[in-house]
């Protein structure tokens, strides 16, 4: 639910042409998407958990995360 919230904010901070927000809730989707991995690490043993244990829900959230925060890098400032 965190990671959905965060998307939508970092769309209305896209739309709204605002760098912080986009930012921001980038960071805090990549944060939510950290603790994903790490739940599901203290689930299954540590050694036995690969790269194909996470689920595509999981590398969508990192995915997209990292590619908000990147692109907010390249949002124009508004004009007051």
């Amino acid at each position: 639910m965190v990671v959905i919230v965060a998307g939508a904010l970092v769309f209305v901070g896209g739309v709204f042409a605002s760098r912080l927000l986009a930012g921001l809730f980038s960071l805090i989707a990549l944060a939510a998407a950290g603790v994903w991995i790490g739940l599901n690490a203290t689930h299954y043993s540590t050694t036995s958990l690969t790269y194909s244990d996470l689920r595509l829900g999981a590398w969508l959230a990192i995915g997209g995360s990292l590619i908000g925060l990147w692109s907010s890098f390249f949002l124009r400032r508004r004009q007051t």
